[in-house]
């Protein structure tokens, strides 16, 4: 490693191992950067001494810096990798995940408080949460990223008689009739699927709301075998292959989101199912419509605590000979 020479260096690009790897091939298309300052110390507290907070500007502008890393691990760790995509050799969990995190953001300018995550569940179930993400088998760092682990969906089928008695002689009228499907098959029997789904309502607090704001990853995770094999699971090592939402399909459909679930955002999502679950539009922002809009009987009643059933209240004025 050897440091800038800060008074004719200013800027340095190098390509990892990857992407000189992708760049050989042909397959070398960046689309976006990133900005970060792992190597600022902006609090001196935090490196075991304390300064003036004027000196501060001074110091960070005078510390050297090192050039760019642009192996971070084994190079036979990485030339070992055998996970393809399209023929082509997918990137090393550790690299892709773990190698540059934290990128610089963007704050509100008006707020005393850091970015924060606001998840309000409107089906399904929070089983557990953590704020501190470790890495894959304990060989990274950790970082202060949230994770909820939510409960599992199930599907349940069901088969019975519409003419002999008995427990499932019919469809469970209680069940919510928006998450099942009753189909009628020869001789009164029916076969009932039970559906369900999760339900989330993502915003982010004490930053600038703007036209996109999130960006959706999926994965598909396995858990490698250690020589240990007593570890239990999550314990084990990760290896995370990303999951494509579009693209040539070339019979390879267990690379794509669509063969696992269905996936929407805002407005793809059913209308009668926000307005059932949620009631109220709250999405706000410069750039922002509606999303949905309900019919007043649609709205929870929680949404609604002055609605009434009445329609006919009668003259609200009468007349005193009528009395």
């Amino acid at each position: 490693m050897t440091f800038f020479n800060q008074k004719e260096e200013v800027l340095e690009v190098e390509v990892t191992l990857y992407g000189r790897y992708l760049l050989s091939l042909g397959e070398w298309k960046p689309v976006y950067y990133s900005f970060f300052d792992n190597d600022v110390a902006y609090d001196s507290k935090c490196i075991g001494f304390s300064e003036d907070q004027s000196l501060v500007e001074t110091r960070i502008k005078e510390t050297s810096r090192f050039h760019c890393q642009a192996v971070h691990r084994g190079i036979d760790e990485n030339l070992s990798s055998v996970d393809k995509q399209d023929g082509v050799r997918l990137q090393g969990t550790f690299e892709r995940e773990y190698a540059l995190t934290s990128e610089l953001g963007v704050a509100d300018y008006y707020s005393d408080y850091a970015p924060a995550w606001d998840v309000n569940v409107l089906k399904g179930e929070i089983t557990s949460s953590v704020t501190v993400h470790s890495s894959s088998g304990g060989d990274g760092p950790n970082y202060m990223i949230p994770q909820l682990n939510m409960k599992d969906l199930t599907y349940d089928k069901i088969a019975g008689s519409l003419i002999q008695a008995g427990p499932n002689s019919q469809p469970d009228p209680l069940f919510d009739d928006d998450l099942r499907t009753v189909d009628i098959v020869d001789e009164g029997t029916f076969i009932e699927i039970r559906n369900d789904f999760l339900l989330l309502e993502i915003g982010e607090k004490n930053t600038t709301f703007q036209k996109e704001n999130f960006e959706i990853e999926l994965f598909e995770v396995d858990y490698l075998t250690p020589t240990n094999s007593e570890l239990p699971w999550r314990d084990r090592a990760e290896r995370l292959t990303p999951l494509k939402f579009a693209g040539p399909r070339r019979n390879q459909e267990m690379e794509y989101v669509d063969y696992y679930f269905n996936l929407d955002v805002d407005k793809e999502i059913d209308e009668h199912m926000l307005c059932k679950f949620k009631g109220v539009d709250s999405t706000k922002g410069l750039f922002l419509q509606g999303v949905f809009d309900c019919e007043l009987a649609d709205v929870p009643v929680a949404e609604r605590p002055y609605a009434t059933d009445v329609s006919d209240v009668g003259d609200a004025c009468p007349d005193p000979e009528d009395v």
